[in-house]
């Protein structure tokens, strides 16, 4: 008897392939929830808020946010939707005297919101790689934060009601910002003068590609049929590969599974195949760094047991699919 489940999950050319029905998970009758319109934002909140779906795309950090404060509800499943570097969305006024990322310290740095995981990796790649001391950087947010959380030493601060960190930058009211978007003012330029070559020396270095989101499951399905976890994997596993094959027959066009817009040569050349890897093996040394970073930044109490956050039986995709 099939499992019927709920996956709520953005549109994406990783996710199409399932989201259309051309790839399926076995033994799973799969009601999906997606279209271009949905941010994928919207079922990570509603996933959090009022577990009302039985798989969603889901925010890595909160998954270990919650776990240290005893929330256990969902377990992970190592498919990770989206990743993203962080050196092509920070942002300086093009008259400004900051050249380089120890240059902020002491200076003001506006982000949409402090708790997001790109802004978490962001400063801790700031930290951790360039040296830069964020807690001497003075925090603007446009937005309320999601969860009540006590950082000491940091200074944050919200922009005026209904400014835009791009508008703050512009009048001069911050030294810097992070920005989901790219800036076409003249007056704002990148901080890194080559941000894809800056991010490949990045992952030269260190072998991460910072990831953001993941699959939650319901803990109770898990008990019941804890085979679900490997199908889902198998299935967003083909669906990965098929994307790949429309990728490189598409090469010149943008999109989610294309890291640099201009070409695949540096991508293959950089990451190999596959620069999405799912499993949680393979993803450990990113995970941990995670932990390290979400500890400093004082959204956790301590590092927790990685494997237990995931599902049981998902260090690697075990069966074909």
């Amino acid at each position: 008897m099939k499992e019927k489940l709920t996956l709520a999950v953005a549109t994406s050319d990783l996710t199409l392939p399932i989201i259309n029905g051309e790839v399926t998970a076995e033994g799973i009758d799969l009601n999906i929830i997606s279209n271009f319109q949905t941010n994928r934002i919207q079922f990570i909140e509603r996933m959090h808020a009022n577990a009302e779906f039985d798989i969603s795309e889901y925010s890595t950090p909160v998954q270990y946010i919650s776990w240290d404060r005893g929330d256990k509800r969902f377990r992970l499943l190592p498919v990770f939707t989206t990743r993203a570097f962080f050196h092509r969305h920070i942002f300086v006024r093009s008259d400004s005297k900051i050249k380089k990322p120890k240059d902020l310290e002491g200076k003001s740095m506006a982000v949409p919101i402090y708790q997001n995981g790109r802004w978490m990796w962001t400063r801790g790649v700031l930290d951790d790689f360039y040296g830069v001391s964020v807690n001497k950087i003075k925090w603007f947010t446009e937005r309320p934060e999601r969860i009540k959380v006590n950082h000491p030493g940091v200074t944050i601060k919200r922009l005026p009601e209904g400014m835009s960190n791009v508008a703050a930058l512009e009048a001069g009211l911050v030294d810097a910002i992070g920005s989901f978007d790219m800036q076409k003012s003249k007056k704002i330029v990148p901080l890194f003068k080559d941000p894809k070559e800056e991010e490949m020396k990045y992952y030269r270095r260190t072998k991460i590609f910072p990831i953001m989101h993941s699959l939650a499951i319901k803990k109770e399905i898990l008990e019941r049929s804890p085979w679900v976890a490997q199908s889902i994997m198998q299935a967003f596993q083909r669906g990965k590969e098929l994307a790949a094959e429309t990728r490189d027959k598409m090469a010149s066009q943008a999109g989610s599974m294309n890291v640099w817009n201009n070409g695949l040569r540096d991508q293959y050349d950089v990451f190999g195949e596959d620069p999405f890897p799912y499993g949680l093996d393979v993803n450990m040394p990113t995970l941990e760094t995670w932990s390290n970073y979400l500890v400093k930044q004082g959204f956790i109490s301590k590092k927790p047991d990685i494997k237990s956050m995931f599902a049981k039986g998902t260090e690697k995709i075990t069966a074909p699919w």
